[in-house]
């Protein structure tokens, strides 16, 4: 795997210090650095669980049941258990995967709150729509994740769980979201994934496995390249730059100002330490958070602690106090004194239809959402969607975007100089195969050409240094990469 430089140096700095930065962080410093802090999915679990809604939440919308599209990318979106059956009005049409948030674990790997797991109905309406139902398990603290990740038996316990947890709720695999990951657990981070992904296969059929990811890896735990071998998607959280606590006010998710980290920060900082554009899902807020604030102006010193506010409450404050939008992100949000000044950032369908611009644009598997249901029932955030990554008709719904060719494999793995490619296509179709260093970068072509539905097996002699690189095979009905060590 991929060393960063620095790394003892970094470490020893960072501490989890909010004054401390990444060892490759830019040398100038035109604003305000999101600290280490607990995220939005944590903040808000600990928040319903000690004060559940005495009803669930309804959209009022409906949207009509689409069944016969598929989408262009995968769009990840979490279902918070707080967010009751506001699914029945989800639009499926434009969802790929709903991860039901969640299952809560400790460190010994067992499930500590399940939230009524499983949720039948929810699943069903997924499957019914043509999405995927996973479900996402929980750990935020330093201190039980080491607990978890340090112990071979404590990881088959979660493992065993997850998988029982999914074969019951009748899903179709699992959403690891650990924050807090320390550094020293990099490597069992790792090795946590893989036995989940051995497991899983075993258990049912086509498995799909995301993990969520940070925006910024301050603790270096995060090991990109080699948690992809075991995820089919790493689901980078690209919010919370401004977060609850921040000491300035500012956008959730900046795309290109506000820097130095911001999403395309983000985004080529997966790329450089070895991760796959295809491997990459980029999560964005469908919320915002308000504050206290000195003055109505951006940027303005923070007079406490923000509240969160969902998509459709920031359109409601909008509607009372007139939208601004800021710099060329075109970041919406607003300010109102009473009698204090507060100030409202979110983001709205223009501004998350630029960061779906930049998903296309660098080749990324698709978007997230957190959290599926904070529309209220508003159309244009759907509409924004199937814009950009829009619904394609095919007279029925096709399977999940990335099964026609799930199961590449490459055997002898190291190999020299010669090792064989095999993969299963459900139905004929043009296949491009083509090798990438570590950086992204194409450095051979494998195959290409058509191929018939079926099982295929393909030889390819690396005329290329000793290293690591990644196949990637793409297909009309999907795509697949798997990683391949050069060892001369």
């Amino acid at each position: 795997m991929i060393l960063r430089p620095g790394l003892l140096a970094w470490l020893l700095l960072l501490a989890y210090s909010a004054g401390s930065a990444r060892a490759d962080e830019p040398s100038s410093v035109p604003g305000p650095l999101p600290a280490p802090h607990a995220s939005v999915h944590e903040t808000q679990l600990l928040y319903y669980n000690a004060n559940p809604p005495e009803e669930w939440p309804e959209n009022k919308a409906r949207h009509a049941r689409s069944s016969n599209a598929t989408l262009t990318h995968e769009v990840h979106g979490w279902h918070p258990w707080w967010m009751g059956t506001s699914f029945a009005a989800y639009d499926w049409s434009l969802i790929s995967t709903v991860a039901f948030f969640s299952l809560e674990l400790n460190g010994a790997g067992a499930v500590v709150e399940d939230h009524s797991w499983p949720w039948s109905a929810l699943v069903s309406e997924a499957h019914a729509g043509g999405a995927r139902a996973i479900v996402t398990a929980t750990l935020f603290s330093a201190g039980e994740l080491t607990t978890l990740l340090a112990s071979s038996t404590n990881r088959a316990t979660a493992v065993a769980n997850l998988a029982g947890a999914v074969q019951a709720g009748g899903a179709d695999g699992v959403n690891i979201d650990f924050e807090g990951v320390p550094g020293t657990q990099k490597q069992n981070l790792v090795l946590f994934m893989s036995e989940l992904r051995t497991a899983l296969d075993a258990a049912i059929p086509n498995a799909y496995i995301t993990i969520a990811t940070p925006a910024v890896d301050w603790a270096n735990a995060f090991d990109y390249d080699a948690l992809a071998l075991h995820a089919d998607h790493l689901v980078i959280m690209g919010y919370d730059y401004h977060w609850s606590g921040s000491a300035n006010t500012g956008p959730v998710a900046p795309l290109q100002e506000w820097g130095p980290y911001n999403l395309a920060w983000t985004v080529n900082d997966y790329l450089t330490w070895g991760a796959l554009p295809e491997q990459l899902i980029l999560g964005l807020p469908w919320y915002g958070w308000e504050w206290g604030a000195t003055t109505g102006d951006p940027g303005a010193t923070t007079t406490s602690t923000a509240t969160a506010k969902t998509y459709v409450n920031a359109m409601n404050e909008v509607a009372a106090h007139g939208l601004q939008r800021n710099g060329s992100d075109a970041i919406p949000w607003y300010a109102h004194e009473d009698p204090n000044w507060k100030q409202g950032w979110f983001d709205d369908s223009l501004s998350l239809s630029m960061k779906y611009d930049h998903i296309i644009n660098e080749g990324l598997a698709g978007t997230g959402i957190w959290a599926l249901g904070y529309d209220g029932g508003r159309a244009e955030v759907w509409g924004a969607i199937k814009a950009k990554f829009g619904a394609v008709s095919t007279g029925m719904m096709g399977p999940p975007p990335d099964a026609a060719a799930r199961n590449l494999g490459v055997a002898p793995n190291p190999f020299n100089p010669v090792t064989w490619l095999t993969m299963t296509l459900a139905e004929a179709g043009p296949v491009h195969i083509a090798a990438y260093d570590v950086r992204g970068r194409e450095v051979a072509l494998v195959f290409s050409g058509t191929l018939g539905a079926g099982a295929h097996r393909i030889p390819w002699r690396a005329d290329l240094a000793s290293g690591a690189y990644w196949i990637r095979a793409s297909h009309p009905g999907g795509g697949a990469s798997a990683r391949v060590d050069l060892v001369r």
